[in-house]
């Protein structure tokens, strides 16, 4: 499937109707997957978030400031904002995840 979709021009998914907060969610991943897109994170495996978290808390330089500017952004979004929004912003990401979309079967 990846090899397919790497392939589209365009990619839409219908996830199912708007419901609580999913709005939130899916703005929220929105912005960051824009940017995150224009930074070409996961691209390479230098630029896989995970590594470049890794570096970024060891205190390693990374190869640019919009990159360090990301994350900094990215983990006030996570883990220190108003934990009232991180809270609503795990919550409806959960729920999306949890949505029959992800667990259907293709057949090509």
């Amino acid at each position: 499937m990846g090899q397919i979709y790497s392939r589209a021009e365009k990619v839409i998914a219908w996830l199912g109707p708007a419901v609580e907060d999913s709005n939130f969610a899916v703005d929220w991943t929105m912005q960051f997957g824009t940017r995150s897109y224009e930074l070409g994170i996961g691209t390479t495996p230098e630029l896989r978030l995970r590594n470049l978290r890794s570096q970024s808390q060891k205190g390693e330089v990374l190869p640019n400031d919009k990159l360090q500017n990301f994350l900094r952004d990215l983990h006030e979004q996570l883990f220190t904002a108003d934990s009232t929004t991180s809270l609503k912003l795990y919550d409806a990401l959960s729920k999306i995840c949890k949505r029959p979309y992800w667990s259907r079967v293709w057949v090509v």
